[in-house]
């Protein structure tokens, strides 16, 4: 009978060979990391080339600063609108003697 793929000695067979410092797989993953290290210190020369081209500055227009997105307050669907009506309807009626 085979071994299931869940079973104890196969799953330390497979992290044993994964493990082991002159393995496939410890070189390929050594490799990835070395790759993901490089290519990330490109960007970021590549992001301090683009800093200092742009004058080193981020600048916010003052219409960025004032077009902020609001959360709060009722949304501007219909059906927001309609159940806004409704509360504010509800809201107003009072008993008058």
């Amino acid at each position: 009978m085979g071994y299931s793929a869940r079973s104890k000695p196969k799953l330390r067979a497979k992290a044993a060979k994964v493990a082991a410092k002159g393995s496939d797989y410890s070189r390929t993953e050594k490799e990835r990391i070395k790759r993901i290290a490089e290519k990330g210190i490109e960007n970021l020369e590549k992001q301090k080339k683009e800093k200092e081209h742009d004058g080193g500055m981020d600048t916010d227009t003052v219409a960025d600063l004032k077009s902020k997105i609001s959360t709060s307050g009722w949304r501007k669907t219909r059906s927001a609108q309609s159940k806004r009506r409704k509360a504010l309807k509800k809201h107003r009626k009072t008993l008058k003697f």
